[in-house]
């Protein structure tokens, strides 16, 4: 394959023929506060200081020990042997699993925080194959935060307007990239680092669970936000294609658009096992065809 060329389906002999229906597993490695309420309902009335609004800050807010305590119980209840089951009962094939890269790199505020959570991880895999369920790996969090939401593991640029309020939406950033001007809406540097890190985490990824038959692959990062430089994404997506390939070169390789659908025609063509993941969001969006 060709770094001028594109291709936006999967192309080897083993997966151009499944049809796969699945569903999401979100809320379990990565908590987020819609998702999981529950485990955010002791930080209401507690003051700014005080309040964990995502991954990061469950992290940091809690004393490890007691927030490893409380994630090992949320790990081992909210997905179940029952719950697999029961998914193929309603005649689900495939499960997409949003993961943290701290489970592969550790940094703070997760050391500690996060311990276990990658051997749940494998008895849900150990589960999947059981039952003969698919499990796409998808990177879902990673240092920095990719978009700036809760959904990248950590919120960036809260700004609080009172001890109670806050406003996120008009003033979210995404620090993975590097460092964001809101004046001008662009990256005035590059943090080469943390893409390079990350693509060590994807390695990781594939080094470890490669051998699992239930996965049929990894998505590289979910969501990059639409003001990252394409140029930066495109190189990122590069390497990490280069990086799994060589340690689980029977995987499929997926790729989010950046709420950049058509951006992508021609990127990548010729390159086994290469898929490209688009996100319509009903409520925000109108809904077009995207075939």
């Amino acid at each position: 394959c060709s770094h001028d060329a594109a291709i936006i389906a999967h192309r080897t002999n083993r997966v151009t023929q499944l049809r796969l229906r699945g569903v999401n597993l979100g809320g379990w490695m990565v908590i987020q506060p819609w998702i999981t309420p529950s485990l955010f309902y002791q930080f209401e009335n507690v003051g700014k200081e005080h309040v964990a609004m995502d991954m990061h800050g469950f992290c940091s807010v809690l004393p490890k020990a007691e927030a490893n305590r409380q994630l090992r119980q949320h790990w081992s209840k909210w997905l179940t042997d029952a719950d697999l089951e029961a998914l193929v009962a309603q005649g689900i094939d495939s499960v997409r699993i949003p993961v943290g890269d701290w489970m592969w790199l550790p940094y703070e505020p997760y050391i500690g925080c996060t311990d276990g959570a990658f051997e749940e991880l494998l008895r849900v895999l150990h589960a999947c194959h059981r039952l003969g369920l698919r499990a796409l790996i998808d990177l879902h969090a990673v240092r920095r935060s990719q978009n700036g939401f809760d959904n990248s593991g950590h919120s960036l640029n809260v700004t609080w307007t009172s001890d109670d309020q806050f406003s996120h939406w008009p003033t979210r950033s995404a620090g993975w990239q590097g460092s964001f001007d809101p004046a001008t809406m662009i990256y005035s540097a590059i943090s080469w680092d943390n893409i390079r890190a990350t693509v060590q985490v994807l390695e990781r990824i594939a080094t470890s669970l490669s051998s699992l038959p239930a996965v049929i692959g990894v998505e590289a990062l979910n969501e990059p936000w639409q003001y990252t430089p394409l140029d930066v994404l495109r190189a990122f997506y590069w390497e990490s294609y280069w990086a799994v390939r060589a340690a689980a070169e029977h995987w499929l390789f997926v790729i989010h658009d950046s709420f950049r659908f058509d951006e992508w025609e021609g990127f990548m063509r010729g390159c086994a096992g290469v898929a490209l993941d688009t996100h319509v969001y009903q409520a925000w969006f109108d809904i077009q065809s995207q075939q």
